[in-house]
């Protein structure tokens, strides 16, 4: 058995929080304040662009299907195509959001 030198034994176990509410409303605002003047860059665009056409076409999906494994048939999906679109800015908050769109 190890035993835990006494800083270890003074530190708070980390918080447990459900993953239905990750944020305080105080984290919250902070992360939207932070977020607000966020832009992305052509070259970041870029790279997302190319990440999600990388999932174009059949692939095994079993890491998002409860009980299947990677070499059985029904793992397998198609998309068809995976569209982003240029950023938006919405007026209100300043938030970019990038429209994206799978098929």
């Amino acid at each position: 058995n190890k035993t835990m030198d006494t800083e270890d034994q003074e530190r708070e176990p980390p918080s447990e929080r459900p993953a239905s509410d990750p944020f305080t409303p105080d984290e919250l605002e902070q992360l939207k304040t932070q977020m607000k003047g966020y832009r992305c860059t052509p070259e970041q665009l870029a790279l997302l662009k190319e990440a999600l056409h990388s999932y174009e076409g059949t692939h095994s999906f079993h890491n998002y299907s409860k009980g299947v494994k990677s070499d059985e048939a029904r793992s397998n999906r198609f998309i068809v195509s995976f569209h982003v679109e240029d950023p938006i800015v919405f007026d209100d908050d300043g938030t970019q959001w990038i429209p994206t769109q799978v098929l």
